[in-house]
Formats: C-alpha cells, structure tokens, sequence
C-alpha cells in the first residue's frame, strides 16, 4: 500500500494542475484513500484470522499483516496465508 502511495504520488505532475494548491488536494485525496484502504485490510484480516481460529484448529498470527507492508514479500505472505487458509476453511 505504502508503495502505490508513493507511486501515484510520483507520476502525478504538478504542473497538470492550474495552481499548486489543486495538487496538494489530490495528493492528501490520494493518501487518506489509500490509508483507509490500508486500515479497511487490517481490520479485515484481523476478523478473518478471529473466524478462522474459531472454525478450526489453526490459529494464525497477527504476523501475516506483513503482507501490506512488504512489497515485495507482501504477496508471498499472503499466498501462503490464503493457501493455509484454503486448507483449513476453505476460501470463502
């Protein structure tokens, strides 16, 4: 997440936009949306890994938030969290 962060806010040029105040809105639009959608997945993941310990017999550790913060082992960290998953519960 923090990688599209700073990715959206490199390709963005401020000169595109009539005053640098425009560009500065869309910037802080940009990383309010992007830290909700950070904060909507660790709540998520915490209620998936509360759903998944209660229907079975693995419990699997806050650990695996990881995955939205290394990007490049993020999804690593989340294939193997939904493979084990899959095992366990089921994907859906």
């Amino acid at each position: 997440m923090i990688g599209l962060q700073l990715f959206a806010i490199l390709i963005l040029d401020p000169t595109d936009y009539p005053s640098s105040t425009a560009y500065i809105w869309v910037v802080r639009i940009l990383s309010v949306g992007f830290f909700g959608a950070l904060v909507g997945a660790l709540v998520g993941l915490y209620f998936d890994i509360i759903y998944v310990a209660e229907s079975s017999e693995w419990t699997p550790s806050m650990w695996y938030s990881l995955m939205f913060f290394a990007p490049g082992i993020g999804v690593i960290i989340g294939l193997h969290y939904l493979s084990k998953r899959s095992r366990y519960v089921g994907l859906f």
